[in-house]
């Protein structure tokens, strides 16, 4: 059994900056310094800390690493709010200024390594003794594990398909998979569709303007798509027509409240599809099948194409077959229909499933399905093959999984190249979203997207000790959607070009549009008491918490301003009687009073306030409200 590297942490306090706010870091820094982190154990790559808090028993923190930096953190804590929590700052920055606290500990596999089979069955039977609700997990993974498609390396699949043509995938799967005997039952299927259509009509009578359908759809189908997983489309389409049946019948009240077929239809059709492909159906039962694909589709105005598609080409389709054998590298010539990428993507599943890794790579090539065809070549060691298509790469989507996919094979350097090119390209769209974009360059600006790539990627430079790269990265991500941990983290990254950095990324806060990051930027430009420039911010976006945040910062320097919006804002809701605001009144007001005060105008505050009581001093609510801030 191989144990995993165990790479040297590669972790700093820019990353831990740009994963935590400000208050999380400086009370994790706090907690650092105190020493609470009391244990520190590395086993291959992962760190797992203990680390003292409020509560008698240490939190556990447990950090997941590679070359390329922090993976993934996770603490025992109750913390939910933004970011990574005090612990595991603490952890982090004791990984970084005290590494001589890291113990090396076995891993599993080295742990496991010296016993037999009989051995590691008691293992499992004594850790369930200890804690006997884990064994819910033991048998959901041994259920699993017992239907799992026998696993079958590159090599081997190389030299069985190079001898012969491609086989449909009933026959494949019925040797690789265990099949059920028993044909489940639907009611409890059919039950709950009826219920989620019922709730969903419910829902948006009462005037909710969630869609419990389609939001709920996808796990509703999830057993479907595990029977398919198995190779069994039988059951699958016995759940899958059981629910499909419900909604259909549902349709026209769903339909009064504006359901869209197109948006159920992107769920269940694949579902539909995977079910087919992975039966056994005789002729007649294709027939069956494409009847009821048509009454169902004719009353959700809507099409089943995938399904119709699997129904009428399956497996044994000539033109299939001959890319299959690698007997052509083209499907369908000048004929290619709309659904064609979606329907390569469920017959690419499929053949990942059961191994037949030649197969699926001459599809993916025969289907331009670059972004698949990378993801097997990675999954099987081919790296320098897959970095040989980056170019070909359609959208940041496709780039930004493939990265993640290079990282999983520890192929860092790699997976920073993909997403640096990632960072060129555009964002996917969903066809029928297209007609919409009246300028197709738009579809390159996305963001939040943006972000989360050149985030992700300056991690992994940084972690390969190239900082300036890292910077880069980094600054296009800030760039892109600012935030006030990262320009902190920024800060702490540029080191001594920091000075001539900051001008530039203050200048682009300016230039932004005026929703566009309004919180950062207001909490960027107070931090470096740039106040007008916030005044510049809240002018343009009204949100009360802001407002208030700048013109407290404000009272001093811009005591008019102040003065004139607070009176503004408190008057509106006053003179309008707007009762269940008042507590918003008086906290403008308070600043109004703060302004006069820090501008030694005690006496105009007092004849302002005195003006206000006599006009409203019948609002009991209102006067209550003001006494409670000290304005009377």
């Amino acid at each position: 059994m191989k144990s995993p590297k165990s790479p040297k942490p590669q972790i700093t306090e820019s990353m831990l900056k740009s994963h935590s706010t400000a208050k999380s870091f400086d009370r994790g820094q706090g907690y650092y310094q105190a020493g609470a982190v009391v244990e520190l154990t590395q086993r291959g790559g992962t760190i797992q800390a203990l680390v003292e808090g409020s509560e008698y028993e240490p939190y556990c923190v447990q950090l997941t690493i590679d070359a390329g930096g922090i993976r993934q953190a996770t603490c025992t804590c109750q913390y939910d709010y933004e970011g990574w929590c005090k612990h595991i700052i603490a952890a982090g920055l004791t990984c970084i200024h005290n590494p001589e606290q890291i113990e090396t500990g076995r891993t599993i596999e080295e742990i496991l390594e010296p016993f037999n089979l009989e051995q590691v069955k008691q293992l499992v039977i004594n850790l369930v003794e200890d804690d006997p609700q884990i064994i819910n997990n033991v048998e959901l993974i041994a259920i699993k594990l017992e239907t799992q498609p026998t696993q079958v390396t590159t090599q081997q699949a190389s030299q069985q398909q190079s001898s012969q043509t491609a086989e449909p995938h009933a026959k494949k799967s019925a040797s690789s998979t265990r099949t059920r005997k028993t044909t489940i039952d639907p009611k409890p299927f059919a039950n709950r569709a009826r219920d989620l259509v019922r709730n969903t009509i419910n829902h948006w009578e009462e005037g909710g303007e969630t869609n419990l359908l389609i939001e709920e759809l996808p796990e509703l189908i999830q057993s479907a798509q595990e029977f398919s997983d198995r190779g069994d489309g039988h059951n699958a389409s016995v759940i899958l027509e059981a629910i499909t049946t419900e909604i259909c019948r549902g349709w026209d009240d769903l339909l009064d409240y504006g359901g869209n077929a197109e948006e159920v239809l992107e769920i269940l059709d694949p579902a539909w599809a995977e079910a087919i492909l992975t039966s056994e159906l005789s002729e007649q039962e294709r027939i069956d099948r494409q009847v009821q694909l048509e009454e169902w589709a004719e009353e959700l105005n809507a099409e089943f194409s995938l399904g119709s598609a699997a129904l009428r080409e399956g497996w044994d389709d000539e033109r299939l077959q001959a890319v299959l054998a690698g007997e052509a590298t083209d499907l369908w010539g000048e004929e290619r229909p709309d659904y064609a990428d979606d329907l390569a993507q469920v017959r690419l599943k499929i053949l990942a499933q059961q191994g037949r890794t030649v197969e699926y790579l001459r599809l993916a090539f025969a289907e331009q399905q670059t972004r698949s065809a990378m993801e097997m070549l990675i999954e099987n060691d081919r790296i320098a093959e897959a970095m040989a298509m980056v170019d070909r790469l359609p959208t940041i989507d496709d780039a930004f999984v493939v990265a993640k996919k290079l990282r999983e094979q520890e192929a860092i350097p790699e997976a920073l190249q993909v997403a640096e090119r990632g960072l060129t390209l555009p964002k996917h769209l969903p066809e029928r979203w297209q007609t919409f974009m009246l300028d197709a360059s738009s579809r390159s600006d996305v963001p939040y997207l943006r972000y989360d790539v050149a985030q992700w990627a300056s991690e992994l430079a940084e972690g390969l000790g190239n900082t300036a790269k890292a910077l880069e990265l980094r600054v296009i991500a800030f760039k892109a959607k600012p935030e006030l941990a990262d320009y902190q983290a920024l800060q702490t990254l540029a080191g001594k070009q920091w000075k001539s950095l900051q001008p530039e990324l203050l200048d682009h806060l300016r230039q932004l549009d005026h929703w566009v990051g309004a919180q950062a930027r207001v909490g960027i430009f107070l931090q470096e008491g740039l106040v007008e420039d916030a005044i510049a911010v809240v002018d343009h976006y009204y949100d009360r918490e802001l407002m208030l945040q700048v013109m407290q910062a404000a009272t001093a320097s811009h005591s008019d301003w102040v003065i004139q919006l607070g009176k503004k804002y408190a008057e509106e809701i006053m003179d309008r009687g707007k009762a269940d605001r008042y507590d918003r009144a008086a906290q403008f007001l308070q600043q109004v009073q703060t302004a006069y005060l820090q501008s030694d105008r005690q006496k105009e505050w007092t004849k302002y306030r005195d003006q206000l009581v006599t006009q409203h001093g019948r609002k009991r609510k209102l006067m209550g409200c003001m006494q409670a801030v000290g304005l009377l």
